[in-house]
């Protein structure tokens, strides 16, 4: 924990991290256990205060997925990183997601299963400019709502890093590998990536 957030170690235990992780066992129904589970996978939730930070992006959370007591711990247990979201993030990149993708909250709920991580991306720098471009190298598909549909079913690779799916973009175009096999490599690193390739009969 102290490795992964070295800020720990200048903080008042009892004045300040006691009384904030307290205030989130209680407000959560979770367990001690459960609790040391949150602070190991996320260790910067002990930089903020309860009533400021925590609770409103909890509650805001919970309001705009629409979830239960229950979802929203399974939720937060399960990636307590979101826990960590500005506040002022929540409620555009959900609205954002609800809207151009046309999604109920159940089906949100499942693209957030698959990579809960969405939450975390930059809205204007990622998520917005990703999806642009996602669309342009698949633009034979005429239906726009199916071409979404195909879009919103790959959230990882939605939600990749904008300079990371702008080289791979700029590599199969070099090689002459069509954009349309993008899809699905967000997971690759570079020497997954380079095996795929080789296995490729690069032909435009």
């Amino acid at each position: 924990t102290v490795v992964r957030c070295p800020q720990v170690i200048s903080l008042n235990f009892e004045g300040n991290v006691k009384p904030t992780l307290e205030a989130l066992k209680g407000y959560l129904g979770i367990n001690q256990n459960q609790l040391k589970k949150i602070v190991i996978k996320s260790p910067h939730v002990t930089l903020f205060n309860f009533d400021d930070n925590i609770k409103p992006t909890i509650d805001a959370l919970q309001e705009c997925l629409d979830l239960s007591n229950e979802q929203l711990r399974y939720l937060l247990l399960d990636t307590p990183s979101l826990i960590n979201v500005k506040l002022v993030d929540v409620k555009p990149k959900i609205d954002w997601l609800k809207t151009t993708f046309d999604l109920n909250q159940h089906q949100l709920l499942m693209i957030m299963q698959k990579n809960k991580m969405l939450l975390k991306c930059s809205l204007e720098k990622t998520l917005i400019p990703n999806y642009d471009l996602l669309r342009g190298c698949y633009s034979y598909i005429d239906d726009s709502a199916k071409l979404n549909d195909f879009i919103i079913t790959h959230p990882r690779d939605l939600g990749q890093s904008q300079e990371k799916l702008m080289k791979r973009v700029a590599l199969f175009d070099d090689l002459g590998i069509s954009r349309s096999h993008l899809m699905n490599k967000a997971n690759y690193g570079d020497d997954r990536l380079d095996q795929w390739i080789l296995r490729q009969d690069i032909v435009d």
